[in-house]
């Protein structure tokens, strides 16, 4: 009995040491820093905002990089600013998301959400643009439907992408889609897309040509 009892720790404290050893499951890719490529591409953005802005006018903010959450390796920074709107003497905030693959990153698409505004870190925020960086290869389903304060969708790269999930923009009817990788800009280059999902762009009417 002794023996079959010791028998039993050795295994168990065995299996405990492998399961150690073994890779996480879980997003492995590391929060960019401020010396990374995607940190740079956000601060480039925030740099350009903000020199388009009058010398009076509240400036663009940057967040840290957070998770996209589940088992996806891509990050966010929120770009926004507070401002009193001339026309309607109101506080504004002008808010905008930029998705970024995190340092090592492995699963670089996005999550599929059930609905619109469901589980979305933007879910409740009116946003204007979301800004995608190079090296994200996957929207997800609903990722960015029904936005009515979505003025712009900047891709910088859209030939990386060879996944959308369905109505992933679905009635973004405000939206203007950019491809800064693509030579005249307003044309989505999607060549690389294996997989669409149903009303991925329905009623995305500023949508020029993919």
């Amino acid at each position: 009995m002794k023996k079959m009892w010791k028998r039993f720790v050795s295994l168990l404290l065995a299996c405990t040491l492998l399961a150690g050893m073994l890779p996480l499951s879980a997003s492995a890719a590391e929060k960019p820093g401020e010396g990374s490529e995607q940190y740079q591409y956000a601060q480039g953005i925030l740099n350009q905002l903000n020199n388009e802005l009058g010398d009076g006018d509240s400036k663009f903010q940057l967040s840290s990089a957070a998770s996209l959450g589940g088992d996806s390796d891509l990050f966010t920074y929120v770009i926004s600013r507070f401002y009193i709107d001339p026309e309607t003497n109101k506080g504004t905030t002008d808010m905008r998301y930029v998705i970024v693959p995190g340092v090592g990153a492995s699963d670089t698409t996005m999550p599929n959400y059930s609905s619109a505004k469901d589980g979305q870190p933007w879910a409740e925020a009116a946003v204007s643009t979301f800004y995608i960086a190079k090296g994200v290869t996957g929207i997800g389903s609903y990722a960015f439907a029904s936005q009515p304060s979505l003025n712009n969708v900047v891709f910088q790269d859209a030939s990386d992408l060879t996944y959308i999930g369905q109505r992933a923009f679905y009635d973004d009817d405000n939206a203007v889609f950019t491809d800064e990788g693509n030579g005249d800009g307003t044309t989505l280059d999607l060549s690389g897309v294996t997989t669409m999902g149903e009303y991925a762009f329905y009623n995305c009417d500023k949508l020029t040509g993919v």
